[in-house]
């Protein structure tokens, strides 16, 4: 059997999404509660790592039960809700075929990363506010340089041995209280969106200029990531 669940989260008190040791991970919350619905062996499968402190709207996984569920498949939201902390969301549940893979299966990802304009007590938990004035004019100018098929391992912040990504669409919306960045891809490499919006601030703060964004994502210019804190980022969608 094999189960996809949609889930919603606030990543703010969670070590990300993967499994670690003795940290509260996403991951570990739905595995716990799905211990105690399911007999026997299964495996939860996501569609991607997320960072401490990263949301998700619509974070997508799949569970491979080998095992017996002690309850129907259309009670299974509401037992894992049930079981669950109110920071994690089981938005949805349905039984896809075996070849499904949360990961694998996806052909693009949706992200979100929010500036504040001022430093709001009730969106500092989902968005970023910065020590500088930002000219959301130079954003807009800036946003569609990162579209196309490109290597962008030269801002990831690790080592990857394949670092090229299909960045699909890449833009800004002003909503006047926050600055919303939306960046479609096929993947993405580690903290690879908080880097992008890193360059796209100090090109607006005049700390660099338009040919020295191309030169670092040409890797002809070297380049120690800025990366914008976790906060401000959430997984929107993930396409299959």
């Amino acid at each position: 059997m094999n189960i996809k669940l949609v889930l919603e989260f606030d990543g703010t008190d969670f070590y990300g999404w993967q499994r670690q040791g003795n940290k509260r991970t996403v991951q570990g919350e739905i595995e716990n509660a799905l211990s105690k619905i399911i007999d026997g062996d299964f495996k939860v499968i996501g569609c991607c790592r997320t960072d401490r402190g990263v949301h998700a709207l619509n974070y997508v996984c799949n569970v491979k039960v080998k095992g017996k569920l002690k309850l129907d498949i259309s009670r299974l939201k509401d037992a894992i809700n049930g079981l669950s902390s109110s920071d994690v969301f089981v938005k949805s549940v349905e039984l896809v075929n075996n070849s499904f893979h949360a990961r694998y299966s996806a052909k693009y990802k949706l992200y979100c990363y929010r500036i504040l304009t001022y430093p709001s007590p009730l969106l500092l938990r989902y968005g970023f506010f910065p020590k500088y004035r930002i000219d959301f004019g130079k954003l807009k100018e800036i946003e569609r340089v990162f579209i196309g098929k490109r290597d962008f391992r030269n801002i990831s912040a690790k080592t990857e041995k394949n670092g090229v990504c299909n960045v699909i669409s890449s833009s800004w919306l002003n909503n006047e209280i926050y600055y919303d960045y939306f960046i479609l891809s096929d993947r993405f490499l580690y903290k690879m969106v908080r880097s992008i919006v890193g360059l796209m601030i100090l090109y607006s703060i005049d700390k660099l200029t338009k040919e020295d964004i191309i030169n670092i994502l040409d890797s002809k210019k070297e380049f120690i990531p800025y990366v914008v804190p976790p906060q401000g980022l959430t997984l929107m969608k993930v396409f299959y």
